[in-house]
């Protein structure tokens, strides 16, 4: 697919200023600018933030409540309820929970919904089962902002209630104990981009430094940052910003997540081959998708028994049945996927601006991945919906340009409930509004972004010429992961360079070096097999968009590009 250049406009006078302080090169003291850092001092908290540096939550408009009423439930020794989410974001903050609150003598137990008989979020059935056996607090994680009835129905059969959520609301919000969520109206905490297990952390953050200062023994021995490989594991599995606290979070996070104390977390690594520092892409693309399985299709409380186990038989356990069922996850998502590209190739029209796909019985747990895999092929907003008799349950996945949750707003009488993000939202729908909704949604979208939203973006940190990729530059770039949603990995372009014995490694990979007469540097185009046309013939100029990055093979390190796009030089 064709992509658009787009280079970021420079600012040499911040590149200076930047690359003087902090002693690093102009073009990383660029990015930083990139990323939207405009001082000193917020530079200084993006690249060395410590987590003394964190907010502090009791800035949360609520959070004194529901601290309070959490004391008050354990003084009594009432039965508390931690009531998850099925995904990585919210099984990370109900373990993190379950932890802190057992660690605080607690009497607390968790429940998390199954995604194809109860779907996301609170049910009224479900509180009326923990009213039943007699819970009196439930504290919701990475979900109940948008449970106004629900949340109601608790309260009438009394129930109390704290949610603690980042997820947007619809207009008013819960009228329950305490609502801890960044987005709320009237909310005065200052970062927004909070991810459920962040949210999380934060709230046992309040609960624990209260338990200190009334003195409070089991709190005592609670030491938070053994906590922080969940919040890593959560926040970067939901592909919320890396920057401000997340960004504070999960870098240290990541060391705690290298270093783990948790058996559970140690086996899963071992059965994802991963020993050494962990990084942001392999806890996107190794630890997370088996942690997901569960939730997707299987059983969810077997990601947050292994999150939490202390015995190394269940977790070995618990481990092997996340493989296997991450496995059957595999399968499942590639026959929903094969008949959601047969249903694009003939019943979308290329004028049309969306995807909308609806299918039989299509697994609800997968078709959230599908509809990210069509917006990755196509650049296209997409609905993936499975359908199930009368009523269908859909996923929703934007480009870059489109607030999903608004264009569905646009559509909102089609549909039975929604939510989600601005990137991605979760609906249900009767099956026989789905034409109706697709005719509302590409009339929303249209109305929403230009032509030119739906040819994907290249972003172009930096233009340098090839003898500017050093050791010493890769060194200082270092200082800017980890990298993720809001903070990826820089990208730079170099105009007229010729492609040197250029060939494919594998079935489909590009592998071939560049040189500007002066300069040679080895570069490598993952699933770019294509481009070779364009090197045919010898001595053509290109422009060249890419990573650097240091390739280590068999002991031996070379700098290396890894190639994003190529075009013949203008």
């Amino acid at each position: 697919m064709d992509k658009r250049w787009v280079i970021v406009p420079q600012n040499v006078e911040l590149q200076k200023a930047f690359s003087k302080e902090f002693e690093i090169p102009q073009i990383t003291a660029q990015v930083l600018v990139n990323r939207g850092l405009q001082h000193v001092n917020e530079s200084s908290l993006f690249l060395y933030g410590k987590l003394s540096q964190l907010h502090d939550p009791f800035i949360f408009n609520d959070m004194k409540a529901a601290v309070d009423r959490v004391f008050k439930a354990i003084d009594k020794k009432e039965k508390i309820i931690i009531y998850g989410d099925y995904d990585v974001d919210g099984s990370t903050a109900a373990a993190l929970l379950l932890l802190v609150f057992r660690a605080l003598k607690a009497n607390v137990d968790y429940y998390v919904p199954n995604r194809v008989e109860e779907g996301y979020g609170l049910n009224k059935g479900a509180l009326d089962e923990l009213k039943k056996d007699k819970v009196k607090l439930m504290i919701t994680v990475d979900n109940g902002i948008s449970a106004i009835d629900e949340i109601a129905h608790a309260s009438k059969i009394g129930l109390d209630v704290i949610v603690t959520d980042h997820h947007e609301p619809k207009g008013e919000v819960p009228k329950c104990v305490a609502v801890l969520d960044p987005k709320a109206p009237g909310e005065t905490y200052p970062f927004k981009g909070i991810s459920g297990v962040g949210m999380a952390f934060k709230f046992a953050h309040a609960v624990v430094r209260r338990g200190l200062e009334i003195d409070y023994e089991p709190a005592k021995d609670i030491d938070l940052k053994e906590h922080l490989d969940l919040v890593a594991l959560g926040t970067v599995a939901d592909v919320v910003p890396l920057v401000d606290e997340n960004r504070i979070m999960v870098k240290h996070g990541l060391k705690k997540l290298s270093r783990t104390s948790k058996v559970g977390i140690k086996i899963l690594k071992e059965k994802a081959g991963l020993s050494d520092e962990i990084s942001t892409g392999q806890v996107a693309f190794r630890l997370a998708p088996r942690l997901n399985a569960s939730g997707r299709i299987g059983d969810p409380r077997n990601t947050i028994d292994l999150l939490t186990t202390d015995d190394e038989d269940e977790a070995l356990t618990l481990a092997h049945t996340l493989e296997e069922t991450n496995r059957e996850r595999q399968e499942i998502e590639r026959k929903v996927l094969e008949e959601a590209m047969k249903q694009v190739k003939s019943d979308v029209s290329e004028e049309d601006p969306v995807i909308v796909l609806d299918g039989e019985n299509w697994h609800s747990g997968v078709i959230g991945i599908v509809a990210s895999r069509l917006v990755g092929t196509y650049y296209k907003p997409t609905v993936i919906i499975s359908t199930d008799g009368k009523e269908g349950k859909g996923s929703a996945r934007s480009v870059k340009n489109l607030h999903i949750l608004d264009a569905l707003t646009d559509c909102d009488k089609s549909l039975k409930a929604y939510g989600g993000h601005k990137q991605a939202a979760g609906l249900s729908i009767e099956t026989k509004t789905v034409k109706k909704f697709r005719t509302q949604f590409i009339e929303s979208v249209r109305s929403r972004i230009k032509p030119e939203d739906l040819i994907p973006e290249l972003e172009i940190d930096v233009e340098v010429a090839l003898g500017d990729i050093t050791y010493d530059l890769l060194d200082s770039l270092d200082l800017l992961a980890p990298y993720g949603y809001e903070n990826p990995r820089p990208i730079f372009i170099t105009r007229n360079v010729e492609a040197l014995r250029p060939s494919l490694v594998g079935k489909n990979h590009l592998k071939l070096m560049f040189t500007d007469g002066n300069d040679t540097i080895d570069a490598i185009g993952f699933d770019m097999a294509d481009a070779l046309k364009l090197l045919r013939k010898p001595g053509t100029k290109v422009d060249v968009a890419y990573r650097p990055q240091i390739n280590t093979f068999r002991g031996n390190s070379a700098l290396q590009l890894q190639l994003e796009d190529i075009r013949i030089a203008e």
